[in-house]
């Protein structure tokens, strides 16, 4: 379906409170955001299928495995394998993972980091120019992000929300990255096409 944007309004109101932000600014902060990722997936006809096509991939394999975890705990050794051959330095989910879903889970990861660090990218420009109070807003969400309690690490770890935080940090570096030693227009590009991605490594060490 065409994109529409939702707010969790309860959500935005403990975060407003409890970092003690100005309500219109960080709505409109939100909004940013928000409306870039509205410009990613309808400004570009080959985003949403690409991305579509991904996830159903992704559930095809999940499915599979609920399948043979169904068939009986003599299946387990199957994952016990996966597990000891993944790389030392991979999360707990891919772990779990075959090398096709590994391969089919950093397409993913890469896809949704370019997503998020554009996203962050143009908030961040635009919001300078826009936003009165635009440097207290970033200095407390980034105050906030380094100084999680333990508890919280641990939750980010078992839901797989560090990931997603790693996304914004390497995706916005990323883009950061080319935008400042080449120009927008070459950031930009990378809506051309999906053979326009980034691979993992030129994610985490763009040129």
């Amino acid at each position: 379906d065409t994109g529409k944007l939702y707010y969790v309004e309860p959500n935005i109101r403990h975060i407003e409170s409890s970092l003690q932000l100005p309500s219109d600014d960080f709505r409109m902060w939100l909004a940013l955001h928000e409306t870039t990722h509205v410009f990613e997936f309808e400004g570009f006809s080959w985003v949403r299928p690409y991305f579509n096509g991904m996830l159903e991939e992704y559930f095809g394999y999940l499915k599979e495995d609920a399948q043979l975890l169904g068939q009986g705990l003599k299946n387990l050794r199957i994952f016990v394998e996966r597990a000891r051959s993944g790389d030392s330095g991979s999360s707990w989910i891919e772990h779990l993972m075959n090398d096709q879903q590994r391969d089919l889970f950093n397409r993913m990861q890469t896809t949704m980091s370019v997503i998020e660090g554009y996203s962050n990218h143009v908030m961040n420009a635009v919001g300078r120019d826009l936003l009165a109070n635009y440097e207290p807003i970033s200095r407390k969400f980034e105050y906030r992000q380094a100084h999680r309690s333990q508890a919280e690490q641990l939750f980010a770890k078992l839901t797989g929300l560090d990931m997603k935080m790693e996304q914004y940090r390497l995706g916005e570096q990323f883009i950061d990255a080319i935008a400042t030693r080449r120009g927008h227009d070459l950031a930009v590009r990378v809506w051309e096409g999906p053979e326009m991605l980034p691979t993992p490594e030129e994610l985490r060490n763009p040129l």
